[in-house]
């Protein structure tokens, strides 16, 4: 029997056309701006807006850690304006695939939904699994209320 893949998925709605929401969401340096306290993003090296295939590093804090983690993502699929999809290519996770979907509501509503398909490095899953899925968990709450708080203030 193969061991089930962690994934997360959330979702929220803003006040914007799909279009805006799409095109802020390719200048992946809002990500610090929406990262919570607690796993802040604090430097993010790319080209800006992002397009498919392009890498984006980024310097992560997690309190209470002295060690600031650094991320390699790439952007693997791009999809104007309904998906965009990063996956890690160095950091601290064994796999991660991030999908960012967007769906027009109509009257300048948009759907977004976060879909996070997850592992940890060999060993880790079985331990801190459980912790690190209530972390993602708590992580992408407060990221979902600042994005839809910065984009719907026109920013």
């Amino acid at each position: 029997m193969v061991p089930a893949v962690p994934h997360f998925s959330a979702a929220y709605e803003v006040d914007r056309p799909i279009a805006d929401v799409f095109e802020w969401h390719r200048d992946t340096r809002n990500a610090a701006a929406i990262s919570p306290p607690s796993l802040r993003v604090e430097q993010v090296e790319g080209r800006f807006p992002v397009e498919q295939g392009d890498r984006v590093r980024l310097v992560v804090h997690q309190r209470g850690n002295p060690i600031r983690q650094r991320w390699l993502v790439r952007i693997a699929e791009m999809r104007s304006p309904t998906l965009i999809v990063d996956e890690m290519v160095e950091g601290p996770f064994a796999r991660w695939r991030h999908e960012h979907c967007f769906r027009d509501l109509g009257g300048g509503r948009t759907r977004v939904t976060d879909r996070v398909t997850w592992a940890l490095p060999l060993g880790l899953h079985v331990v801190a699994g459980p912790i690190a899925g209530r972390l993602l968990s708590a992580t992408f709450a407060h990221r979902q209320r600042r994005s839809r708080d910065l984009l719907e203030a026109g920013r």
